[in-house]
């Protein structure tokens, strides 16, 4: 099947959700962060509301997702984690952004078959808001959460999820990019300049404001344990390096890459 990247109406995306996202404008123009927010997360239309984003037959693949082996590595430390502190019960494993389950089954498959008493020990709490699986090993939550004495946090693929503010360097700062609807397609503005210390003077750029509240909030998930995530990114000196000038910003759709955050937004497959 060929794949319709297309910028024109018919590859737009999910009509619901552009129709929600065009009356939040109301005739003006929002953040990026904002747009990247609904698209995401609307309640009711957004991407992850979806079941079947991941796997082959999805937008991508994620490494738990592709083997358990992934998962049984994590168990492992998980079990690390647990003999080091004394090998207390209940032992929570917090999951935020757990999906359909994938990582949650692997870990409890592993602890089951390798060490029954670690098995019987686990509490598995998978924060997940928006799709949540339905394996019954596994308390499926909203947060917030109560913290626990002892356990860990295992977070795979989160913070590369959370909105971002997107930036165009200039001479006098950076500029914030807003998003509208022209009648027939969102297109850019530029919005207020904004106060940065060392932001690129050109090209583009995003900024996650999300992500240190949200690891800090994760840090207090537990009041021994540990914490481990998995994510991309750069170093600052990287991120900003004078030959990156179109950012890091990545769509995908059908297991291909692309750049135009306004085609297929949250599309159906």
């Amino acid at each position: 099947m060929a794949l319709d990247l297309d910028p024109g109406t018919a590859a737009l995306g999910n009509p619901r959700l552009i129709a929600a996202i065009v009356a939040e404008m109301d005739g003006g123009a929002i953040p990026f962060q904002r747009f990247m927010e609904l698209a995401l997360y609307h309640p009711e239309f957004g991407y992850y509301r979806r079941r079947g984003r991941i796997g082959r037959q999805g937008d991508f693949l994620t490494s738990p997702a592709i083997h358990p082996m992934f998962g049984w590595a994590v168990a492992g430390w998980c079990r690390v984690v647990w003999e080091r502190l004394g090998r207390p019960a209940p032992f929570t494993i917090f999951e935020p952004g757990a999906g359909e389950g994938f990582l949650a089954r692997a870990v409890l498959d592993w602890a089951e078959g390798r060490d029954p008493d670690f098995a019987r020990a686990i509490r598995y709490v998978a924060l997940e808001p928006h799709s949540p699986g339905d394996d019954p090993r596994v308390e499926w939550r909203v947060p917030p959460v109560e913290p626990v004495g002892y356990g860990v946090v295992v977070a795979n693929e989160l913070f590369d999820a959370f909105p971002v503010r997107l930036f165009e360097g200039s001479p006098r700062g950076p500029v914030e990019i807003y998003v509208r609807w022209d009648g027939e397609r969102f297109v850019e503005e530029r919005g207020p300049i904004a106060t940065m210390d060392d932001a690129p003077t050109e090209g583009r750029f995003e900024v996650n404001p999300g992500a240190f509240p949200a690891m800090v909030s994760l840090c207090r998930l537990v009041e021994r344990g540990a914490v481990l995530v998995f994510d991309y990114g750069y170093p600052q000196e990287e991120l900003w390096a004078p030959w990156r000038t179109q950012g890091t910003l990545l769509c995908f759709y059908r297991h291909t890459a692309h750049d135009d955050p306004y085609i297929h937004v949250a599309s159906r497959i």
